[in-house]
């Protein structure tokens, strides 16, 4: 078994932090309008919703500013890695990290919100009895009770 060093362990809990931080960013631009739109209670865009089973726009524009630090971060890297800066490329890094917390921040809510405007399945309905209707018996004959009749052999 492995142990990690004391430079790594610090390494996995920055980008932890950087990652965090990246999901409170994106909690945060949620929060932003969801407060909006309580402390105003406006009807237009964007707490407008697309689709009966979609989320409603703001929840998408969360989603969608997600990216964009994700997007830089990795471009940031790359470029200082083609210029040789460590600076620049670990900005970069660490903006990609930001933009990766984001996201996971961005897709879980969309699924929550997703889930809930969906229409509640079939199978949590209690189960309804059938009841089978019988018929006369022909010529006012005995029935026979099929379900619990014994033969002996």
């Amino acid at each position: 078994m492995s142990m990690l060093s004391e430079l790594e362990r610090k390494k996995m809990r920055d980008e932890f932090l950087i990652r965090f931080g990246g999901a409170f960013l994106g909690m945060a631009e949620d929060s932003g309008l969801e407060g909006y739109w309580k402390a105003t209670n406006v009807t237009g865009f964007p707490y407008v919703s697309v689709s009966d089973k979609l989320p409603n726009v703001d929840d998408l524009i969360v989603g969608g500013l997600a990216i964009p630090p994700w997007v830089i971060g990795e471009l940031m890297k790359e470029d200082g890695k083609r210029r040789g800066d460590a600076r620049a490329r670990e900005m970069g890094e660490n903006l990609e990290k930001v933009g990766e917390g984001n996201i996971i921040y961005a897709f879980n809510m969309l699924i929550d919100a997703t889930i809930q405007r969906l229409p509640e399945p079939k199978w949590w309905e209690p189960a309804t009895r059938v009841t089978a209707i019988r018929g006369a018996s022909p010529a006012g004959a005995p029935r026979t009770d099929v379900g619990h009749r014994v033969i002996k052999l």
